[in-house]
């Protein structure tokens, strides 16, 4: 008798529930809709660009704050040790403090416009001089330049993998574009798919049942 009153209680509370309410709780049991697994798709996809334009943002402004220079690697003269399109890190220190065996970057002695990373293989201190032997790692001849010893030289205290690659395509006019375009895109296909979910709700009926 008591499991008769509680079915009939259970039944009486169901049926007095808005249909919408009923409706949604069956609803609720066949999962998420194709609207809400889309949007939320839509808003991974967003965060993801985002998240990746912070971090290219990052890893280059950051160390400007400590004093430090990036650069991207445009050869593997450096191979194995730096890869084509690594980026490397540059700290400037005087020039007697460097030591053999240091990557530094320096300007090429045959071409004043362009700079080049490479392995110190030997330097002297003269007349107010410091001289340099550099060779890439992957190269067969060395360079040989000089700078003054109230200069400054940058040397490399680590790399980022790859990260170049991505640098280079953002400073192209695409890459921008694609960095500003992308996210309107994403937002203007998240607030559509929201406009489209929003249905007009249905007259609530309630309906009694006595048992």
């Amino acid at each position: 008798m008591s499991e008769q009153v509680l079915v009939s209680a259970v039944a009486q509370a169901w049926a007095y529930l808005p249909s919408s309410r009923r409706q949604r709780d069956v609803d609720g049991t066949k999962g998420g809709s194709p609207g809400r697994v889309v949007r939320w798709a839509l808003v991974a996809c967003l965060w993801t660009v985002l998240g990746c334009g912070a971090g290219i943002l990052l890893s280059v402004s950051v160390p400007l704050l400590f004093g430090y220079r990036t650069f991207i690697v445009m050869s593997g003269s450096m191979e194995p040790a730096i890869h084509t399109g690594d980026v490397v890190v540059d700290k400037r220190i005087a020039p007697e403090e460097v030591q053999v065996g240091d990557v530094v970057t320096y300007r090429d002695p045959d071409r004043q416009n362009r700079l080049i990373t490479h392995r110190v293989r030997g330097m002297r201190t003269s007349g107010g001089n410091v001289y340099f032997v550099t060779q890439g790692d992957a190269n067969t001849d060395s360079q040989k330049w000089t700078i003054a010893t109230g200069g400054t030289v940058g040397v490399v205290r680590f790399r980022v993998v790859k990260l170049g690659y991505v640098l280079f395509y953002v400073n192209r006019p695409i890459g921008r574009l694609f960095m500003i375009v992308v996210p309107i895109l994403l937002l203007s296909a998240n607030e559509i798919v929201g406009i489209w979910r929003k249905k007009p709700k249905p007259k609530e009926n309630r309906v009694v049942v006595w048992a």
